[in-house]
């Protein structure tokens, strides 16, 4: 097994057997979007098929995040945050970028859903809260 460590990842080098270099987290994560977004360029025809882009979930952690000098988590929190521009430590804003860069580029092809951005402001709303413990 190939190891790296810190914030990079094995990543194989196709045509080369057995061949594996260490790669940023970052840059794997923009090679993958950017091979992604060429196949919908080249492949998807927009007037038979829509592609939709779903943004990852955020985390909330502590409630210090949205209320400085509260204690606990976003358990039994009933309203939303009311912060502009909130955005919590759970979010990784490079790559929000680096991926909204890239899914710019493809214009009409792809419909973005950044449910990041409008999950970060519902603490209040996350599923576990609402389901039943056996």
């Amino acid at each position: 097994m190939h190891t790296c460590g810190g914030d990079k990842v094995p990543l194989r080098c196709y045509g080369v057997p057995k061949k594996m270099v260490c790669v940023r987290r970052m840059g794997a994560m923009q090679l993958a979007m950017e091979a992604w977004a060429e196949w919908v360029a080249t492949k998807v025809d927009p007037i038979m098929k829509r592609v939709f882009f779903v943004t990852m979930s955020p985390t909330h952690m502590w409630s210090r995040e949205w209320g400085p000098g509260t204690e606990g988590n976003c358990y039994q929190q009933r309203t939303p945050i009311n912060m502009e521009a909130y955005c919590g430590s759970g979010s990784d804003l490079p790559t929000m970028r680096m991926v909204d860069i890239i899914l710019s580029r493809l214009g009409s092809k792809a419909s973005v859903l950044n449910i990041t951005q409008l999950s970060d402001y519902r603490k209040d709303e996350h599923p576990s809260v609402f389901r039943k413990f056996w």
